[in-house]
């Protein structure tokens, strides 16, 4: 339960609210690998004691925080803002379960004081101390509003005037505090930093705009069109009018920052549905210096969306001859989420603006400068202006807070810059290489010329990749139909291989040391080569019929082999430690597996068809071994259906295995398209071997019995005549002894006696009969079990009576023949109560 304050104190402490619209992006949507391995899960962040959103002191506007006390109880936050401020509002947004503003009624007047450049700030300080606020176990964002004028704080109206701070966030425990600090998002982004950081600042000065000529594009028509010199002029006067005065560049970004974030309106209704998207920078500020009413704009109030924000401070700081280029990523949705909730990191939905001023590049994100929305469903509006300037050169930690870096715009790491030799030519290899007849430089450009790197693709450009130094980072080919071999080795800049739904056969990516993530499912893959692949986390093989892998994992090169009769596949994610590998064996038709073996010790490791686990042995093999209990068609002659095929199919490599078939010449066995009547002698061997009834038909006893570990091979021809003159006499006998047999007949009787019954019966044969069979069962017209065997004509029966119980018996006689017990029909039930 909160602690109640004084009214002296509630006046005394208040802040300002940003209306919580999602300020993110101006594209659908859609998962990316973007140019590294995606961010697709944060790991848990490190608890620290201090934070700053920006690295100036100076600044206009920043937040503080230091926990204090030696028992971490106390959270100190410092924050100033040149945003007008009558009183601030001090709250915690719990994130996660029950998340939302749980207000501390902590209300703070403004001190006043000058940022470097002399602007006056309002200015705060204040010691959050955990135990006295009861604050619960749980993750928190630093939750900073305020009223603007001293009307607004009179009447406590801060819910207007937009958020001035809710990215920092804590984790309360026991009472004591702790800043989170998300390394993992902080160095993920630094990768895509660095590599921008590499590109010449002259490349991002175009005042046309065609290096980002997407954002052009009408939505409504698909024409694209062109930032002419009249209208870089008017965009230049723009600018000019807004920089009046200032001569620092950095101050100018300032400038245009605020007017961007300021006078423009967030579309989320055309976000939601990716359409109606006006991003055209020119159009956009013209409409809004014009007051103009237009496809996007009323009265000089213009929509957009988070490209639209980003394409006019790109458009006016470049007129200002400051460098300025896109960025795109993922944008948290917070102060409600945080990296630990977000169940879509991966997924590309917000762009943003790098500028560069002082030697440096500088984040810039206008679109979270303001609340300013517009719901091109209601027709509502909502007028903030600026609210805050979080994101106006912020520092690493605090981008980490809700923003993940996917790609700097305009890249130049296009796969037309590759220049390593060696890969270059390994690729026009794999270029120059049929499948199906077609060069697959063919398959994947109609334009593919072996000479010019340009056409080295799919028209997709994210999809083969460099690093700007020549190297391949990434290739996206999948769903070709490519074929044969995908042998791409000491590719060691390249990061991610998606090459799924394709034909090859076997693959070798040995020695790609930066590779850290593989798609090839749904290939045809027997071999695969993974080994001396430190970097690999992650890999997705299923549905190919392996027969060999050899990987890096754990520590060392491993490899894994299926014996005959079986293939296996194996998907790796090295996030989760006790499943790394997931490995799925897969026997053959009429197999199944026997077990996973150490191939070093012969030791069993699993009998499992799917085994999660972290490889430790340099090498396992999966063994598999007949299963006799996988009948599930007769075949006959002549059968060709689809549903028998691969019965067949596995029928004539068993029998072609044990040395009764040979397929037609010039092919092998499990090629057949039927049930061949070479394959029906073949089988009738087989049967004549097994003592079965030799009909050709492989129905569940021949099955079962080609199946099993002890079947036959077949024998010379001599001695298979032998074999088959015995079998034939002995079937000829059993005939004869089927036909006397079906002759006989039965009578039994009954008496019952203290504590046993007797049967008896006579038999119509009796001097040819061997002997009886028994049998017995409490109901008359079924659940009857055998009892005993004897040569007699009388059984008493003494174990296993209940007294009162009403007892059934059959007899039947039977005739040994060759080793086959032929038996009689059955006599008439006799039954008797056990007394």
């Amino acid at each position: 339960m909160k602690k109640r304050l004084s009214k002296k104190t509630y006046v005394k402490r208040i802040s300002a609210v940003l209306i919580a619209v999602l300020l993110i992006c101006a594209l659908p949507a859609e998962p990316s690998y973007g140019l590294l391995s995606p961010l697709s899960q944060v790991g848990a962040p490190a608890k620290v004691t201090t934070f700053k959103s920006t690295a100036d002191t100076d600044a206009e506007e920043y937040l503080r925080a230091y926990v204090t006390t030696a028992d971490d109880h106390v959270l100190k936050v410092i924050y100033r803002t040149p945003l007008e401020t009558s009183l601030f509002r001090l709250s915690l947004y719990r994130v996660g379960e029950n998340k939302g503003d749980i207000g501390l009624d902590i209300f703070i007047a403004p001190t006043m004081a000058r940022a470097g450049n002399g602007t006056e700030t309002y200015n705060f300080t204040y010691y959050l101390n955990m135990d006295e606020y009861e604050i619960e176990d749980g993750y928190y964002n630093i939750y900073i509003r305020r009223c603007a004028t001293a009307e607004d704080a009179a009447g406590l109206k801060y819910t207007n005037s937009g958020v001035l701070n809710k990215n920092m966030e804590i984790c309360v425990k026991d009472g004591q505090v702790k800043i989170l600090r998300y390394m993992d998002v902080i160095n993920y982004n630094r990768q895509v930093m660095e590599i921008g950081s590499l590109y010449d600042t002259s490349l991002y000065l175009d005042n046309s705009l065609e290096d980002i000529r997407f954002v052009l594009r009408n939505p409504a028509t698909g024409i694209y069109s062109s930032i002419t010199a009249a209208k870089q002029s008017y965009i230049r006067s723009v600018a000019n009018r807004i920089t009046a005065g200032i001569t620092a560049d950095y101050e100018k970004l300032r400038a245009i920052y605020e007017y961007t974030a300021g006078n423009f309106y967030y579309d989320s209704v055309a976000f939601q549905t990716h359409n109606n998207q006006y991003c055209d920078p020119y159009e956009n500020i013209f409409s809004f210096e014009t007051g103009r009413t237009g496809v996007n704009s009323q009265n000089g109030r213009v929509y957009t969306t988070c490209q639209g924000y980003s394409a006019i401070f790109i458009a006016l700081a470049r007129s200002q001859g400051i460098p300025a280029r896109l960025v795109y990523g993922h944008r948290l949705a917070v102060p409600s989420n945080d990296w630990r909730t977000e169940q879509n990191i991966d997924v590309r939905d917000h762009w943003w603006v790098e500028a560069y001023v002082d030697g440096r590049w500088i984040f810039v994100d206008p679109t979270v400068g303001t609340t300013n929305a517009y719901n091109s469903s209601t027709g509502k509006w909502t007028v903030t202006g600026v609210t805050n300037y979080t994101y106006f050169d912020p520092t690493e930690e605090q981008i980490a807070h809700s923003h993940v870096y996917m790609n700097i715009y305009p890249d130049y790491r296009y796969g037309k810059y590759i220049s390593n030799p060696y890969e270059v030519e390994t690729l026009r290899s794999f270029l120059n290489t049929a499948s199906g007849g077609v060069l697959n430089g063919k398959i994947l450009n109609s334009s593919y010329d072996p000479n010019d790197k340009e056409t080295w693709g799919d028209g997709v450009k994210s999809h083969f990749m460099t690093d700007g130094s020549g190297n391949v980072t990434q290739i996206q080919w999948s769903n070709y139909g490519f074929t044969g071999t995908l042998n791409l080795p000491d590719f060691t800049s390249m990061e991610l291989l998606s090459s799924w739904q394709n034909n090859y056969e076997t693959v070798d990516l040995s020695g790609c040391t930066k590779l850290g993530k593989v798609f090839l499912y749904n290939n045809q893959i027997t071999s695969i080569d993974l080994t001396d692949c430190p970097s690999l986390w992650y890999v997705r093989a299923q549905n190919n019929p392996m027969k060999r892998a050899a990987l890096y994992v754990n520590g060392r090169n491993r490899t894994i082999t299926a014996g005959d009769n079986g293939t296996f596949y194996f998907t790796l994610d090295t996030r989760y430690a006790d499943s790394a590998l997931s490995l799925y064996s897969a026997a053959d038709i009429g197999y199944k597996l026997q077990g996973i073996y150490n191939a070093g010790t012969g030791k069993l490791v699993s009998t499992q068809t799917v085994r999660h686990f972290t490889p430790t042995a340099a090498s396992y093999e999966i063994r598999f071994t007949p299963d006799p209990d996988s009948y599930k068609y007769t075949l006959y002659p002549g059968d060709a259906s689809a549903a028998k095929l691969p019965y067949i199919q596995a029928a004539a490599k068993r029998m072609a295995a044990l040395g009764y078939y040979t397929p037609p010449a010039g092919t092998s066995p499990g090629e057949e398209t039927s049930y061949t009547a070479a394959m029906a002698e073949a089988a009738k061997k087989f049967q004549v071997m097994t003592d079965l009834k030799n009909t050709g038909n492989i129905a569940s006893l021949t099955w079962k019995a080609l199946f099993s570990e002890d079947a036959p091979g077949m024998v010379s021809d001599a001695k298979f005549e032998g074999i088959l003159v015995e079998y034939q006499a002995r079937k000829a006998a059993q005939a004869e002894a089927e036909s006397i047999m079906n002759t006989v007949s039965l009578k039994a009787s009954s008496e019952a006696g203290k504590g046993y019954i007797r049967v008896s019966w006579t038999c119509s044969a009796a001097g040819y009969v061997d002997g009886y069979e028994i049998w017995k069962s409490t109901a008359r017209t079924g659940g009857y079990k055998k009892m005993f065997t004897t040569s007699k004509q009388t059984y008493k029966n003494t174990a296993g009576l209940k007294k009162g119980t009403r007892y059934y018996y059959k007899v039947r006689a039977y005739k040994e023949v060759g080793g086959k017990r032929i038996c009689s029909g059955w006599s008439n039930p006799a039954y008797r109560i056990a007394k």
